[in-house]
């Protein structure tokens, strides 16, 4: 459940036979980094600047990142340090690129969010903030929990600008998910996607709210999608980590140094097996 496959599944919707799959054009729109940059451009929505190559310079520090890729795949960070490399990492990023495209924008730093909304007849009924952490790679998240502290003004901001886009691109009902970056009163739009978020995303809500974050977005699919849902559990504090390494490494064994409390705990390696480095 990545950009290829909903890429995919709306290639073969061509017709529209299948619900809560938009049509290709609309899907480039959101998953294309540099046609969503465009859009949220043209329509007064805050994102990160793109770069043209005459300007790189003046600019530094920059992000390169593959128009299509995923999961912080291609992404490299180019400033004063590592400017005489910049056509080595360009090349990179762009392996990463089925197009073989890489669009440059300003480095913002601020704090991760994540903003996951399931709309219905174009307006949120349902939605979720996260905070999120790049511990292992820094464009790769591996860390996260509900966003208890972010204000009310940041929310209500962030729905506007989802508004836009959900009636300016006239979406279908169903999931968008969106990561944005803030810094006090300000922030920005960085990717945008309306497939279900990876790395046990959806568990994350439901065990912190109760929400059957799953259900929700697979009967998307069944369209049978309900407004309704009674909040039946309080909020629990829960974080959901991602176990990973900044280096390939062999699998051998799992070590906590403190005692902590786990919920659950999910093995997608064996022991013994070769872990690639974050974020492959």
């Amino acid at each position: 459940c990545n950009d290829v496959s909903y890429s995919s599944c709306s290639l073969v919707n061509s017709q529209g036979q299948f619900s809560g799959i938009e049509n290709k054009i609309i899907t480039d729109a959101i998953n294309r980094k540099n046609k969503f940059k465009d859009f949220c451009h043209q329509n007064n929505i805050p994102t990160p600047r793109k770069i043209i190559s005459s300007q790189l310079k003046k600019n530094l520090p920059v992000l390169l990142k593959p128009i299509n890729s995923f999961s912080g795949k291609g992404i490299h960070k180019l400033s004063t340090k590592n400017y005489k490399n910049r056509k080595k990492l360009e090349s990179d990023a762009k392996k990463y690129s089925s197009m073989g495209r890489v669009i440059i924008e300003e480095f913002l730093s601020g704090q991760l969010y994540s903003h996951s909304a399931f709309i219905s007849e174009k307006e949120i009924i349902h939605d979720f903030f996260v905070e999120e952490h790049c511990i292992a790679n820094p464009y790769a998240v591996d860390t996260s929990s509900l966003a208890f502290n972010i204000s009310e003004k940041l929310k209500m901001n962030i729905r506007k600008e989802i508004d836009k886009i959900v009636k300016n691109l006239d979406l279908l009902d169903g999931l968008i998910h969106t990561q944005f970056i803030a810094r006090n009163d300000e922030y920005w739009l960085i990717e945008s996607t309306r497939r279900c978020p990876g790395d046990l995303y959806s568990l994350l809500i439901e065990k912190t709210t109760g929400f059957p974050y799953s259900a929700f977005y697979t009967k998307t699919f069944i369209n049978s999608q309900k407004k309704e849902f009674t909040k039946n559990v309080n909020n629990k504090f829960i974080l959901r980590h991602t176990i990973s390494s900044p280096k390939k490494i062999p699998l051998k064994y799992l070590r906590f140094k403190k005692p902590i409390s786990m919920e659950e705990i999910y093995f997608f390696e064996t022991c013994g097996s070769l872990v690639h480095r974050s974020p492959y």
